[in-house]
């Protein structure tokens, strides 16, 4: 999809990246998520965009991070 494409941009990018003072590699880990068709209030809905893409930001640290979860 686009924005695991995107996420995975971000990630490279950061991977990339070798500040002198930083003595690991830098890595992220990114939870995506989007909702398909609005039926709840709005409020309601970026509560449940959040959460889906908290759980996917939980995913990919338990698989062992530097990667992007969609969810």
């Amino acid at each position: 999809s686009g924005a695991r494409i995107a996420g995975e941009r971000m990630r490279a990018g950061v991977a990339s990246l070798a500040p002198p003072d930083v003595p690991a590699p830098l890595t992220v880990s990114i939870g995506i998520a989007a909702l398909k068709g609005i039926h709840k209030p709005l409020s309601l809905a970026t509560l449940a965009l959040y959460n889906k893409a908290d759980e996917g930001l939980h995913r990919a640290i338990r698989e062992g991070g530097n990667r992007c979860v969609v969810r």
